[in-house]
């Protein structure tokens, strides 16, 4: 899963561009795009612009029309803003879902809840909820739509106007949308506005987001159907803004999803000057972060490659350095390097390997590293756009037990489901007792986000017990569809245990004979999984 596996086989590609005037360093970006191109495994229209410029910066099959995915929902978007700035739609107008917006997958609304146009925009654009769109663009007219986006001059961005035909647009249309957009002239100037606040507020973030420097804004959109990978938006860098279009198909999801982010990284690149390009490789991770136990020491293998064009030196201004910082769950910082970690001479297209060496804090928590390269004169580069790299760190108390935890595959809305944990209590927490709960989350694996979350008591591990089973009930949250859950066992609302994942099937309530309908007969639990250490 994209969001949670964190990407931890990262390879962060960021343009390769010397300290030269800019005239120059933009002339170079299409040739890097190309070569990142011509690696891709699949196909891709891809649209980089500056809004300035009345040409692209770059184009890649620019004019073919592809399926748009959730892209479509751009054109509802502006339709809705053109009836509020009429005055002929107000945003406390109220909508009410129907059962025929309800899609088999990525619909977080139920038929009858009502919200207002305000709120259904922010579902359909934030998290790229199906429903209030499908509402919207019942409500609004997909001809209406159409005619919206021609009159704003963009050509090749079709609405489906029947449920049996494809939304479809160029890379050129959708690069023509943010353009308009940046320069305010979408609808009109506060319209436009209205609507780059609503996009920068967008929670998928694991494309053109994912390989900026953090801190970045970017005002976009993703797409995803079977084959289908999109992303398209403005990247707002110290420079100028920049638009980027990468819309793919044929291709595996994941290496999509990278070619994308490594599309924006480029174009960000280019457009700030950095001085220098690396790129990291750290340990594979499962289940998506670094474990530490609190103030223990971690150390990682990080590697480091110059993808520049530049020699890095052991001294003199071509000096670079490895720095990091350990940051906690609202992003303050709880420790950093007291200096970087000597990179060496290092030639372009070489990499150095080096033991990354962080103390843990004494507090258990959700934290985060940030490594990033650190210049001669000791400045972090991350601000000149130089690419950083974060991985997720759960600090936890001394684990207490091996958990191997049972939960059906298939459960009921609004139903419990009897979960069975067996565990093996690790020797040194036998001490004392310990009261355990498991923690769970379900997760909307083509968005990442978690759409519901609970805890489940579990009972005490006495300290005379080396091993024991608890039953316990998990009541389904109210909805439909396949997730993945997320799991482990906590106490004292810190974890305990290495977190795992599953996927799951959340159906309709349990029917029985006397309600006239047949019996639905809930699978067995499924195999175990153990937790002994990272899997």
């Amino acid at each position: 899963m994209r969001g949670l596996r964190i990407l931890v086989a990262l390879a962060l590609v960021v343009a390769t561009l010397p300290l030269r005037a800019a005239p120059a360093a933009a002339a170079t970006l299409p040739s890097q795009l190309d070569a990142l191109a011509s690696s891709f495994a699949g196909q891709a229209g891809v649209w980089i612009g500056d809004p300035l410029l009345p040409d692209p910066l770059y184009a890649q099959n620019a004019d073919t029309p592809v399926v748009t995915a959730s892209l479509y929902k751009l054109g509802v978007l502006a339709e809705a803003e053109r009836l509020v700035d009429a005055g002929k739609l107000h945003y406390s107008d109220t909508i009410q879902i129907d059962p025929e917006d309800i899609t088999a997958d990525g619909s977080f609304e139920a038929p009858g809840d009502v919200l207002t146009l305000d709120q259904a925009l922010e579902a359909m654009i934030t998290v790229s909820d199906n429903g209030t769109a499908m509402h919207l663009w019942r409500m609004l007219g997909p001809a209406n739509i159409d005619d919206t986006l021609a009159k704003n001059g963009i050509k090749g961005f079709h609405v489906a106007l029947t449920e049996d035909e494809d939304n479809t647009a160029t890379p050129r249309a959708i690069g023509t949308y943010f353009t308009l957009l940046a320069k305010g002239k979408l609808v009109s100037s506060a319209a436009s506005q209205r609507m780059l606040r609503r996009l920068e507020r967008q929670q998928i973030n694991d494309r053109i987001p994912s390989q900026l420097p953090e801190g970045t804004i970017v005002a976009h959109k993703t797409g995803n159907l079977a084959g289908l990978v999109h992303d398209a938006g403005i990247v707002f860098t110290p420079r100028g803004a920049r638009v980027v279009v990468g819309m793919t198909w044929d291709a595996d999801e994941g290496v999509a999803d990278d070619f994308i982010a490594h599309l924006a990284s480029t174009v960000y690149a280019a457009a700030l000057l950095p001085p220098a390009s690396p790129r990291y490789t750290l340990p594979f991770l499962d289940g998506g972060a670094f474990y530490a136990e609190r103030g223990a020491t971690l150390v990682v293998p990080v590697q480091v490659q110059n993808a520049g064009d530049a020699a890095w030196t052991l001294g003199g201004d071509g000096r670079m350095g490895l720095g990091w910082e350990l940051r906690d769950a609202k992003d303050a910082v709880l420790s950093r390097s007291s200096q970087p970690l000597a990179l060496g001479n290092v030639a372009p297209g070489a990499a150095v390997t080096l033991p990354l060496v962080v103390p843990m804090p004494e507090q258990p928590g959700d934290a985060k590293l940030v490594l990033g390269l650190v210049d001669a004169a000791g400045r972090q580069l991350s601000g000149y756009g130089v690419a950083t790299v974060t991985v997720p760190v759960r600090v936890h108390l001394p684990f207490v037990v091996e958990p191997v935890i049972r939960i059906p595959r298939e459960l009921h809305r609004g139903e419990a489901s009897m979960i069975e944990v067996d565990y093996t209590a690790l020797d040194p927490v036998r001490a004392e007792d310990h009261s355990l709960a498991l923690s769970w989350r379900l997760i909307h694996d083509p968005t990442n986000r978690v759409v519901a979350r609970g805890t489940v008591p579990l009972g005490v591990m006495k300290t005379y017990e080396r091993a024991g089973s608890f039953f316990a009930p998990l009541v389904a949250p109210n909805m439909r569809g396949s997730y993945v859950l997320e799991y482990e066992i906590r106490e004292g609302g810190y974890v305990a245990s290495v977190t795992q994942q599953e996927t799951v099937e959340v159906g309709q309530r349990r029917t029985y004979g006397d309600q006239g309908g047949p019996v639905a007969r809930p699978r067995g639990p499924i195999a175990s999984h153990g937790a002994s250490g990272l899997r």
